[in-house]
C-alpha cells in the first residue's frame, strides 16, 4: 500500500474517533480516501467508501436543507455487472456538491 494511502486511512480513522463520523473534516477526509483508493486502482474499496460516505453526508447536511437532495442521493446507484468505475464516477458527482456545502458552512482545519 502506498504511504500516502495509508496516511489517508490513518487520518480518516483518527478524525472519526476524535471528531465523529459526521464532522465536516472527517467527511472530507473520507472522501479524499475514497478518491485516493480509486486513483490507486482499488475500485471495490473506493466504491464501498463512497457508499458509506453518502448517507453520512446526508445526515450531516440534513434532508430538510434546500438542495440537499438535488444531487440524487436518495436513489441507489446501479452497478451493472462489473461496471464499478461508472458507479464510482456517479458517487463522486454526488459527493462533491455535498462536501462543497459543508465547507461553506464550516471552517476547514486540516
Amino acid at each position: 500500500m502506498p504511504e500516502s494511502l495509508s496516511k489517508l486511512e490513518r487520518t480518516a480513522a483518527e478524525l472519526t474517533q476524535i471528531r465523529g463520523p459526521r464532522h465536516p473534516e472527517t467527511l472530507l477526509s473520507r472522501a479524499q480516501l475514497a478518491s485516493a483508493r480509486r486513483q490507486a486502482g482499488d475500485l471495490e474499496a473506493s466504491l464501498s467508501d463512497y457508499e458509506e460516505l453518502l448517507p453520512d453526508l446526508l445526515r450531516a447536511l440534513g434532508r430538510e436543507r434546500p438542495g440537499t437532495l438535488d444531487v440524487g442521493t436518495t436513489r441507489p446507484i446501479e452497478v451493472e455487472s462489473g461496471d464499478t468505475r461508472a458507479a464510482i464516477v456517479e458517487y463522486e458527482k454526488r459527493v462533491r456538491p455535498l462536501l462543497d456545502r459543508l465547507r461553506a458552512t464550516y471552517s476547514r482545519l486540516i
